[in-house]
């Protein structure tokens, strides 16, 4: 993990999402775990394990905000970039931005890099 890495990602809602029938009915909305979801996901990549053979696992979340809606029609850019680390841990800031650049979401995350055999362990216990 290289504090300052970067990874962006683009992720176009079309409608058909699962979500979209229930959250809300006659109204979607991007529910914001979902959100956050993406947003680690991004940091997943920026933090480059899963080509190291280890998994990502995402520990924690703080200050999440959510300044506006992301409904159907939409063109998201995720983009996350990683902070400090300690051994196998590390920090991230995610940030949703809508197509015209107006920021969606951000929140900070917390995350363990795995070796998969382990990660494979502690999801039995």
């Amino acid at each position: 993990m290289c504090p300052g890495s970067r990874a962006v990602c683009e992720l176009v809602i079309t409608g058909d999402e699962f979500w979209c029938q229930c959250h809300f009915p006659g109204y979607p909305v991007m529910p914001g775990v979902l959100l956050i979801e993406a947003m680690a996901q991004t940091a997943a990549l920026a933090a480059g394990g899963v080509a190291e053979g280890k998994l990502p696992l995402l520990t924690g979340v703080r200050k999440a905000r959510f300044a506006a809606q992301a409904r159907p029609g939409a063109v998201l850019t995720i983009e996350a970039e990683l902070g400090r680390s300690r051994g196998q841990f590390g920090t991230a800031s995610g940030r949703v931005l809508a197509a015209d650049g107006s920021k969606l979401a951000e929140c900070e995350l917390t995350f363990a890099l795995l070796p998969q055999e382990q990660a494979q362990v502690n999801a039995r216990a």
